[in-house]
Formats: C-alpha cells, structure tokens, sequence
C-alpha cells in the first residue's frame, strides 16, 4: 500500500509538471484578437494617402505641363469637383467618416481654386512677331483709345513705330517714330489717389489732334522702368531725327 501510494503521488506530480508548460505554451500561441473595421480602413487610407503622395509628386512635372493645356485641365478639375462632391455625399449620408470627408474636402478645394495657367511667349517671340528691337515694361497706360485704363502694357519698340501692346498682347496704338516731337519721364502729378513714388513717361507725337500717350509706373523701381523707357526710346527717335546741312 505504502508503494501504491507513492506510485500516485509521483505520477500526479508527474502529470501536473507535463500540463503546466503546455497550458503556457498554449496561451502564448493564442492568436491575438482580430483588428476592429475602423482600425483597418484607416490603415488603408493612410497606406493609399501615402502613395498617392508619392506619385504626385513624381507626376508634378507632368502635371505643370498638362496645367497649362486650359482644355485638358478643365476636365481634370471637373472631375476632382464630381469626386469630392460624392465624397462628401458619402460623409453626410452614408458613414460618418473622417477619413472620407477630408479627401473629399481636399479635392473640392482642388477643383475651385487651381486654375490653368496658359503659357506666355517670351519676350524673345513677341519681338519677333511685331519686328521690334526691344520690347519694354510699358506699366499702367493711362489713356488708351478706349479710354479705359489698362495694366500691365508692354511697348515694342522698333526703328520705324512704337507699338503699345495690351495685357493679352493685342496691338492697342501704333506710334510712328518719325511724328515723335517730345519724350518726357518725371515723377507723376501729385493727387489723392496717387501714390508718392509713381513715376510717368510721357509719349507725344503729330497727329490730326495731337496726341500724348501716358504711361504710369508704380512701385520701387518706378524710376528706373520710367527712366528705361525714356532711354531706349530716345535713342532710336534721334537716329530719326533730320539733320540740317549748312
């Protein structure tokens, strides 16, 4: 009896020290509890954010030359409206998601503000298709033909005319050299709307009428655009100038 007794005890003990590692490894290999749907959409958003960051930014040269198709990029910008707009339908109606509201907020932000932007010739261009010299900062000119001041002007200037050219470089007024009687660059008449360093650069020729074309600069480098004006100006209409022969 005592021996069966000890039999017992030593397999019990036995049995105990065999459950007990197995029960710990077992929880150990316990697979951990399954990510909630939030947590995995939100994980998949951040992984799409980032590459869609990623090839932005690899696209931003392509993207800067299709900007300036106004065609091509009005149909982007449509598009991005139409996808933010259903976004932010989802958001409103469907799920109350932050995650979906935010690109949808991004890409209507998108649609409305960035705008095309066509390519401007060079000055280089210009000059060659109105066969001028040089072509000059021409500043605000304050009485056009229209009668409507306009900014932005440019003047090619050539040996035979000077020609003021628009914001859009449509041809406003030709000025033939030969009936230039008078250049003057002087700081602008004092009023109220004035501002204290505008400069003007006054153009007046031979006409019917008579006629002075005025140009204002503003700014801090009002003088100087003033002063290169008068200049370059001056130097071609003396070449034209008649040279008396006594």
């Amino acid at each position: 009896m005592p021996g069966c007794f000890a039999t017992l005890r030593m397999t019990g003990w036995t049995g105990l020290s065999a459950t007990a590692p197995a029960q710990a490894m077992s929880a150990q290999e316990a697979p951990n509890p399954p990510k909630t749907r939030p947590r995995l959409i939100r994980q998949a958003v951040k992984r799409a954010a980032i590459a869609a960051l990623f090839t932005v930014i690899l696209m931003i040269p392509r993207l800067r030359r299709l900007r300036r198709n106004v065609r091509a990029w009005t149909v982007i910008r449509i598009c991005a409206l139409g996808l933010g707009a259903w976004l932010t339908g989802c958001f409103i109606f469907a799920q109350k998601n932050v995650d979906i509201l935010l690109p949808g907020i991004f890409l209507l932000a998108f649609g409305a503000l960035v705008r095309a932007r066509p390519e401007k010739r060079s000055v280089d261009a210009v000059a060659r298709e109105f066969g001028a010299l040089v072509v000059l900062n021409g500043g605000a000119f304050m009485n056009p033909p229209e009668g409507k001041l306009l900014s932005h002007v440019s003047l090619a200037v050539s040996s035979e005319r000077l020609t003021i050219l628009g914001p859009d470089e449509r041809r406003l007024l030709e000025i033939p050299i030969s009936r230039v009687r008078e250049i003057v660059a002087a700081p602008a008449s004092a009023q109220p709307a004035t501002p204290v360093d505008a400069w003007e650069f006054q153009i007046h020729w031979d006409s019917h009428e008579g006629h002075t074309a005025r140009f204002r600069y503003e700014g801090f480098f009002a003088e100087h655009l003033a002063r290169i004006a008068e200049r370059t100006l001056r130097s071609v209409w003396k070449k034209e100038l008649p040279i008396m022969k006594v």
